[in-house]
């Protein structure tokens, strides 16, 4: 008799006597461990059976209902990976309350994320809308922060007070007086910067009432807003020094060079300023640029043309207050001794320019306007230029020069009294004009023959006139053609302007038999306008001529033709001086 290794039940072997009691014993434990109504587990425990695996388990039979609802709580961070269902789906819940920012997981949002970038301004070049609004900084800032109105009301406006900057932008200030014989203003501020630097030895200027009227260093040097507060006058000596103030005309007052006393000029003139440059030599080129206001600025040397104050050149730019520059010599070898630009008004009175130069002695341009007055301009490739400028010129003198006036780019130039002298006087291109005072203009507005409508031609090379039959002349030989009104390779002439044309035609035929005829025709833009018939009395080369007006309307054009009937091929003598064609707009 055998027992099973789990319950103990009884198993006969074959010889075994079969006992009723041994099968209801087994039958006994089999119903003591099975009476359960429950059933019986799958896990794997003794007494239960095997887990059920995957392949054990239905298709679809873990349902909604098997599994039954689940909480999820949405406060829940995720910390790791793995976790158990609910928790990883209370994690996924947070992070959706999370980028919604609602109050809780399941709340819709206003708006897709899809939304939301389609409608998003681009880092690059944003087109915003509304009023967009930023920090405003500090007035002394210079970065690439963004600049708001209020940063720019800040720096533009001119009545900024002592105390208003003070306090806004944490600068630390005392009551000084300046050091004597300068700025005649009582308040000063030496200010610190906000993150505690010291801008060493800087002040702002500013009236009685607290207003700032410019900001300078000890040494004069301009740092922010400046105007005149009064009449000012500086002077410079050749044996001065740049450290001085300038006030006056001893070696330890004034300045060493021109310059040096420009730069102390505020940009804002509303005053006299004077400039008193000693006898002496300057070896500078002195540029004053972009003063405004309603004052004066004089720039005086010698009060006679003389070489007593030397200077290399001067440069006016940018500038709307009247400048007077008096008395200075220029030796410039290169570059105009003066040039000025973009100016409102520059009067230039007994300069002295005569070295040899490749340029102007004095260069208007750029909308400036001026005078030159009693000066000697000489050697210089043109004494005075006005290019799209406006220019008065007047008793000046000189020698030696290429040209003496020259207009171009819309530029005026206008003279009365003196000139200097030039292997040309005058010199206009490009809509310039010269002016003189009390002259004439011709009707159609220039006053110079370059600007006229005049055309020089030529036969350069003998040419074939086959009898019976129209030959055009081909006058392809060019001397003058001021307008580009001439085709040499058409020999036609067409008319830039509506106007009336003086016409003049030569042509010598080669060995023309007496009794013999031959026609001079003139086609006006392809048609027959004029004929001239002329009769050969003896035999010999026989010329034909034309001297007539045609009106012309802009875009016609001009023709030549000739004709002969000998019933043999003649030719047309090359002569530059008869056979020719020649015309001028006169009216």
């Amino acid at each position: 008799m055998q027992n099973t290794p789990n319950l103990n039940l009884k198993k006969p072997e074959g010889t075994d006597v079969v006992d009723i009691a041994d099968l209801n014993g087994n039958a006994d434990i089999l119903d003591a461990e099975f009476h359960a109504t429950t059933g019986h587990g799958h896990t794997g425990a003794a007494g239960d059976g095997p887990k059920i695996g995957a392949s054990g388990l239905a298709n679809g039979a873990a349902t909604d209902v098997v599994i039954g609802n689940r909480t999820v709580v949405d406060t829940v961070a995720a910390t790791a990976a793995a976790d158990t269902p609910t928790n990883l789906w209370s994690k996924l819940a947070y992070m959706i309350k999370a980028i919604t920012g609602k109050a809780n997981w399941y709340t819709a949002p206003v708006a897709s994320l899809e939304t939301l970038s389609a409608s998003k301004a681009p880092l690059a070049s944003p087109a915003l809308t509304g009023i967009p609004t930023a920090p405003t900084a500090a007035i002394v800032t210079n970065s690439q922060q963004i600049a708001t109105t209020a940063f720019v009301k800040d720096n533009l406006s001119g009545a900024l007070s002592v105390s208003s900057i003070s306090s806004q932008y944490g600068f630390t200030s005392d009551t000084q007086s300046h050091a004597a014989g300068s700025w005649s203003s009582p308040l000063y501020m030496n200010f610190v910067r906000t993150n505690g630097v010291k801008v060493t030895d800087n002040y702002l200027q500013a009236d009685s009432s607290g207003q700032i009227q410019h900001i300078r260093s000890t040494d004069g040097s301009r740092l922010l807003i400046e105007s005149t507060t009064a009449d000012l006058t500086y002077y410079v000596r050749s044996d001065g020094n740049d450290t001085n103030n300038g006030i006056a005309n001893t070696v330890g007052a004034a300045f060493k060079t021109i310059q040096k006393a420009i730069s102390m000029i505020p940009q804002v003139v509303n005053h006299v300023v004077t400039v008193n440059v000693a006898a002496g030599t300057y070896p500078e080129t002195v540029s004053l640029d972009g003063f405004s206001g309603k004052g004066i600025l004089f720039l005086n040397g010698d009060s006679v043309v003389s070489t007593s104050r030397q200077v290399v050149g001067i440069g006016i730019q940018n500038s709307t207050i009247y400048i007077t520059v008096t008395g200075l010599s220029f030796n410039a070898t290169t570059g105009a001794a003066m040039t000025i630009t973009n100016s409102a008004y520059v009067v230039i009175d007994k300069i002295n320019s005569t070295n040899a130069n490749s340029q102007a002695g004095v260069w208007f341009q750029v909308g400036s306007k001026g005078l030159v007055a009693n000066s000697i301009i000489s050697n210089k490739t043109t004494a005075v230029v006005s290019a799209d400028a406006s220019v008065l010129c007047r008793d000046n003198t000189g020698v030696g020069n290429s040209t003496v006036y020259h207009s171009s780019d819309g530029g005026e130039l206008t003279w009365s009294g003196t000139r200097p002298t030039g292997t040309y006087l005058e010199s206009i291109v490009r809509g310039g004009r010269i002016i003189p005072v009390g002259g004439v203009i011709n009707p159609w507005g220039d006053n110079t023959m370059a600007q006229r409508s005049h055309v020089r031609a030529f036969v350069p090379s003998s040419q074939s006139v086959s009898s019976g039959a129209w030959t055009k002349v081909v006058f392809g030989g060019v001397y003058a053609d001021h307008r580009s009104e001439y085709n040499s390779s058409l020999a036609r002439l067409t008319a830039k302007e509506s106007g009336v044309y003086a016409v003049n035609v030569g042509v010598i035929l080669d060995d023309m038999p007496s009794g013999s005829h031959c026609y001079i025709l003139v086609r006006l833009s392809g048609v027959d306008c004029y004929t001239t018939k002329f009769g050969v009395a003896t035999s010999t080369s026989f010329g034909l001529t034309l001297d007539k007006n045609f009106t012309l309307n802009a875009g016609e054009y001009l023709e030549f033709y000739v004709y002969q009937g000998t019933g043999v091929t003649k030719t047309i003598i090359a002569d530059n001086n008869y056979t020719h064609f020649l015309a001028t707009r006169i009216a």
